[in-house]
């Protein structure tokens, strides 16, 4: 896809998404050798079309796939787990200090 080139790949594919949508190339079902075959035949009998879809090819990479894109998501990524985790942190405090309010007679909380 990144050198201009439609792709055929099949649905269980990390790609596939990226290709299905976006008239990027072909997606088939596995183990389908027959259905394989008729995926390649536009792009080898008409090199217009193949041109046309390997340039959204490389749009989808240029656009989905950049460097500065994959890290924009990894981060989004970590800041999420990082947000979660925290979230579970604070609901594990407050359990516990709920518990030993409970275990204590003597000591009670009262909101500010």
């Amino acid at each position: 896809m990144a050198a201009g080139r439609p792709l055929v790949t099949t649905s269980k594919t990390g790609v596939a998404e990226l290709v299905g949508g976006a008239e990027a190339g072909a997606l088939v079902p596995p183990r389908d050798p027959t259905v394989l075959v008729e995926a390649f035949r536009p792009y080898l009998l008409d090199s217009a079309r193949a041109g046309a879809d390997g340039r959204r090819a490389r749009n989808v990479i240029e656009t989905h796939c950049s460097p500065d894109r994959v890290a924009a998501k990894r981060e989004l990524a970590y800041e999420e787990a990082v947000v979660r985790w925290r979230a579970t942190l604070t609901g594990r405090t407050l359990t516990r200090i709920g518990q030993r309010a409970r275990a204590s007679s003597s000591w009670s909380y009262r909101a500010p």
